[in-house]
C-alpha cells in the first residue's frame, strides 16, 4: 500500500517521531511512487522559492538513504537521473516556461 499523495505537508512530526496522515489516495502500487511524488513536491517548492537552492535535491537524499536504510526495493540510477534533472530544471540559467493565453 502507498500513500498515493506523498509530499512534506503529508507528515506530521510528534514527540514519537513521524506520522502520515490524509491517506484518502492510498492504494496498492509501487512505493516509489510515493518518492516521486515527494520529489516532484520538492523541486516544485524550490522552484517556486518556497525552498532555497539545492535544498530539493538534499533533501531527496535524505528521503532515498531513509527509503533504502529502512529495506525498499532498490531502485537503480534514482539518484544520478534525479540529480540531473534537479539540476537541469533548477539551473539559475534556465528560465521558466511562459505560459501563451
Amino acid at each position: 500500500i502507498i500513500h498515493g499523495d506523498f509530499s512534506a505537508d503529508q507528515v506530521v512530526l510528534t514527540a514519537s517521531g513521524a506520522e502520515l496522515i490524509d491517506f484518502d489516495q492510498a492504494q496498492i502500487g509501487e512505493p516509489t511512487a510515493d518518492l516521486a511524488s515527494f520529489s516532484a513536491h520538492l523541486l516544485r517548492a524550490e522552484i517556486e522559492g518556497r525552498l532555497g537552492p539545492g535544498r530539493a535535491l538534499s533533501v531527496f537524499g535524505d528521503l532515498f538513504d531513509a527509503y533504502q536504510r529502512a529495506g525498499g526495493d532498490p531502485v537503480v540510477g534514482v539518484g544520478p537521473v534525479v540529480q540531473d534533472d534537479a539540476e537541469q530544471h533548477l539551473s539559475p540559467s534556465t528560465s521558466a516556461p511562459r505560459r501563451s493565453r
